[in-house]
């Protein structure tokens, strides 16, 4: 068995945080892997595509040359906000890739209102976000919005400082992604095995983006109560338990 982890909007790999070594002591007889989208991460000097789409490409190529490999190990994949609407444009087009798709905080133009997709609250924090020198005053505004059990967490912070001196994120390539994000339209394949999991305090996405797309897909939908928008740095274990016995049953 073979997981891949796609992160979202400006993250890369190393803010997958604690969930990763979990999810890998709770799935030993799995190999877990993480792809950097374009213009994050190990590819920060790449430009990111303005479109879903063209994200996907760039990354299923990659996939395909260094990780698939010839082994016919089933493949699941996990997908957060901005790499979950990658998630669900990739399975629809490539429904055999992954046996099950899991979609985290995510959403879709056409089956959310706007103010749904990218919640009111959320843009004043986002200018302050785009105004902030790159550094502890920037990721400290991040975090607040993004977390809703951990802001307040000295070493999460250094961490994501720390990521963001090491491989700095062009502000283009926020731009970019945002562009990708907004202008997305998931369309559902019946081939397409989903799950969604998404926090009803989350304070970026409404977390009923997640249950509409659920609704299409006639697929579940878990929602934590009290998370925010980073579900798997608030509550990795919860996430887990949910990713683990969806993998077991299937």
């Amino acid at each position: 068995m073979n997981i891949l982890l796609l992160r979202g909007l400006t993250r890369e790999k190393s803010h997958w945080g604690t969930f990763l070594p979990k999810l890998k002591r709770s799935l030993p007889e799995a190999q877990v892997f993480c792809l950097d989208l374009p213009g994050a991460g190990t590819e920060n000097e790449k430009e990111s595509p303005l479109s879903i789409d063209g994200i996907m490409e760039e990354l299923r190529s990659r996939w395909l040359n260094e990780l698939k490999g010839s082994g016919r190990k089933h493949w699941f994949i996990v997908g957060h906000s901005l790499g979950g609407m990658i998630t669900l444009d990739w399975i629809n087009r490539f429904p055999k890739d992954f046996k099950t798709a899991f979609l985290i905080n995510t959403s879709s133009r056409g089956h959310s209102q706007f103010w749904r997709r990218i919640r009111p609250v959320a843009f004043h924090e986002f200018i302050k976000i785009a105004r902030a020198i790159p550094g502890p005053e920037r990721e400290q505004l991040v975090l607040k919005l993004t977390s809703n059990l951990k802001s307040d967490n000295e070493k999460i912070l250094r961490d994501w400082v720390e990521f963001a001196r090491r491989r700095p994120i062009k502000q283009g390539t926020a731009i970019r992604q945002i562009i990708a994000a907004s202008q997305f339209q998931a369309e559902i394949s019946p081939n397409a095995k989903l799950v969604f999991l998404c926090a009803k305090a989350d304070r970026l996405v409404h977390f009923q983006a997640s249950q509409a797309l659920a609704e299409v897909a006639s697929s579940p939908c878990y929602v934590h109560e009290e998370a925010g928008h980073d579900l798997p740095l608030d509550d990795p274990d919860w996430l887990i338990e949910h990713i683990c016995e969806e993998i077991r049953h299937r």
